[in-house]
This record gives C-alpha cells, sequence and structure tokens, in this order.
C-alpha cells in the first residue's frame, strides 16, 4: 500500500523509544489492548502490528506492516475502509470475544467475529506469529483458530501468506507465494486425498527472467 508516517512525530517518537527499550510483545489478552503507539511484534522481527497514517494523509489506520526495513510497506489493513480521524484508536478483545477497533469516541470502526460457543473470552488471545498472519485464537494448545488475518487478505500477498486452507469449511483451493516469487494454485483431490497443482506462475525455471541465459533471436 505504499509508504507509511506514524498518526504524528510525536507518538513516532514516543515508538521508536518503546521498540528499543520495551518487552517486545506478539501477543495481547482480554485484558491489554493496543493503544497507539502500542504495537505487537512477531518474535521473529519481520512483522509488526500497529497504527500508522499514509504520506500526506491525517487519516489513521491499523495494520501489518514489515517491521525494521528502510521504507516502511503495509501488508494488512484492518479499518481499511473504516479510517481513523485521530490518533486515540484501541484495537481489543471485546467482552463477548470479538476482535474489535474503535475510535477515540468509542464507536466500533472495525469488528470480526471471533468468539466460539465453546470458547471462554478470558483465554482468548491475540497473536502475531512468524508469518505475520494474524490470529485470534481461543488460547489453548491445539485449538483452532476462531479467526485470522489470511482469511481476510487486503490487497497484498506475502511468502508466508496461505489463503482458503480449511478443507472442512468448504475451501478447497489455495494459493502461495515462495521464497522464489513463484506462485502457485493448489487444488483439492478428495479421490487422491490430497492437494495438486492447478496453477503456476511459471513452468519451469526457464521462465524466469534471466535464470536459465541464452541467446536470444533479435
Amino acid at each position: 500500500m505504499g509508504k507509511t508516517i506514524s498518526c504524528s512525530v510525536l507518538l513516532a517518537l514516543i515508538s521508536c523509544f518503546y521498540l528499543l527499550f520495551a518487552t517486545t510483545l506478539d501477543t495481547i489478552t482480554p485484558s491489554k489492548s493496543i493503544i497507539d503507539p502500542d504495537v505487537l511484534i512477531s518474535q521473529n522481527g519481520v512483522f509488526r502490528l500497529g497504527f500508522f497514517s499514509l504520506a500526506n494523509s491525517s487519516n489513521c489506520y491499523i495494520g501489518i506492516l514489515y517491521n525494521q526495513v528502510p521504507v516502511q510497506i503495509v501488508v494488512w489493513v484492518a479499518n481499511r475502509n473504516s479510517h481513523l480521524k485521530d490518533s486515540f484508536g484501541i484495537l481489543n478483545i471485546s467482552d463477548d470475544g470479538n476482535l474489535v477497533v474503535s475510535n477515540g469516541k468509542a464507536e466500533v470502526i472495525f469488528s470480526r467475529i471471533g468468539a466460539a460457543r465453546d470458547s471462554k473470552v478470558a483465554t482468548q488471545q491475540l497473536t502475531l506469529p512468524y508469518s505475520g498472519n494474524l490470529v485470534l485464537s481461543n488460547g489453548e494448545d491445539g485449538a483452532s483458530n476462531l479467526w485470522e488475518s489470511f482469511e481476510d487478505p487486503s490487497n497484498a500477498f506475502t511468502e508466508t501468506m496461505k489463503i482458503s486452507t480449511d478443507v472442512k469449511k468448504g475451501r478447497k483451493i489455495y494459493g502461495e507465494l515462495d521464497s522464489q516469487g513463484k506462485f502457485t494454485e493448489w487444488k483439492w483431490d478428495a479421490g487422491k486425498g490430497s492437494w495438486i497443482n492447478k496453477y503456476s506462475s511459471y513452468q519451469t525455471n526457464c521462465d524466469v527472467y534471466g535464470y536459465c541465459g541464452g541467446i536470444w533471436n533479435m
């Protein structure tokens, strides 16, 4: 989505101080919230979740960005259709177990249902793992995710991203991007009980410009 700047110069300075001297968190629970300039940072340091503004704009958003890179790049935005008009945004797990972003007037501008019938809201947690996939879970080991950002993509596709992988939920096709930039779409084959290659952005390494070399006819 392009270059970004913090919601204000003061908040940016506070955020830098926080990143340098505070304990890095990758998870919050219902008892905690993310308030600008707070951030979540994946344990590998590649991704961060926090509030930001686009260059030459006072509108504020919360999303996932690449962390510690010279040019900040946004890879996912929660409130992409409803921007904040101030720097008083809050992201938290609500009392009913949903993921909520609200403004300074306590008006909800983004919400995703995360509560399950058998889930306990008190144990739910929001985590930003190595993959950059923001996950809302019930906090129990081995439990299924209640919601994840990979299932609610915006306009970016990262190497670690996979979408539509849950066969039980009827998602029988998914795509992924490998470290070489090759995009592959996979389809579930019920007869074989496995995923099969449906489409690849290139079929062989020689389809990649400059990989195989050779003489071109001019």
